[in-house]
């Protein structure tokens, strides 16, 4: 594969990614190296690059049941389980570690979405909970107050920006 084609005076290439709730039983999804896939049963199967999700062993055992959601940014994954709660893997840096705001995912979310590099979470009382990249929109401490209440879904974009897009190139051409 090669991304040649790209015009080289672009700052990044964009991929808008839009989710249905049949999404989750037509197919696995990922925007790098790995998939995630909900099965029928409500466990998750993993495959792919280990440093891009692939490797979920150390939350397996909180993926066994119960998964009604999973989003994905460039190496990490985020599911959301049947009690409200969320588990994320993957490349801690890209969202895989969720521990900053552990204590607002313990319950009450109702979806979750990604950009490049980080994670919006949007609970049942209408609060918004981001974590990952501060730069790609883990930081959402600039517009904090207006993301307490009344929010009924967030959605994400996936840019490959700058330095990204020529480890792509080079990495995949």
């Amino acid at each position: 594969m090669s991304l040649e084609f790209l015009d080289q005076s672009l700052d990044c290439v964009s991929l808008t990614v839009c989710f249905s709730e049949a999404a989750k039983t037509e197919g696995p999804f990922s925007l790098g190296m790995a998939f995630a896939a909900i099965q029928d049963d409500g466990s998750v199967v993993t495959w792919g690059k280990k440093f891009y999700g692939g490797d979920s062993s150390s939350v397996a055992d909180k993926l066994q049941e119960g998964v009604g959601q999973v989003a994905g940014t460039y190496s990490a994954f985020a599911a959301v389980k049947d009690d409200g709660s969320v588990v994320a893997w993957g490349g801690a840096a890209c969202g895989g570690d969720s521990s900053s705001v552990a204590d607002k995912l313990q319950e009450g979310v109702v979806q979750v979405t990604g950009t490049s590099n980080a994670f919006a979470a949007v609970k049942e009382d209408g609060s918004v909970v981001t974590w990952g990249n501060a730069a790609c929109g883990g930081d959402s401490s600039s517009v904090a107050d207006k993301l307490q209440e009344g929010i009924v879904q967030v959605t994400g974009n996936k840019s490959f920006c700058c330095c990204q897009r020529r480890w792509i190139c080079r990495n995949l051409g």
